[in-house]
């Protein structure tokens, strides 16, 4: 859950941002690096303001197993179906 808590701060972080961007230019800004020592437009990653997003970002452990079992659980019933699909043709 960890993971998809520091996603959501990333996006906090650059929020601003990617508001007033395209599709195309959000996919920029949240590709600049694979490690994000620098913003190109800022010149350096605040480090201390990206924990800040994180941590307004809190993920329940709970609730974040439940999305994911239920995501699963939409896997299977997709993959069933194309199985079935397969079998009447």
């Amino acid at each position: 859950g960890y993971i998809f808590q520091l996603a959501l701060g990333l996006l906090k972080y650059y929020e601003t941002e990617l508001l007033v961007n395209s599709f195309e230019g959000c996919l920029l800004i949240l590709n600049r690096s694979i490690r994000p020592d620098a913003d190109e437009e800022g010149g350096f990653f605040d480090r201390s303001r990206f924990l800040k997003c994180v941590g307004l970002c809190p993920v329940d452990r709970n609730e974040y197993a439940q999305w994911l079992a239920v995501q699963r659980i939409q896997e299977e019933k997709t993959n069933l179906l194309q199985l079935a699909k397969r079998a009447l043709h």
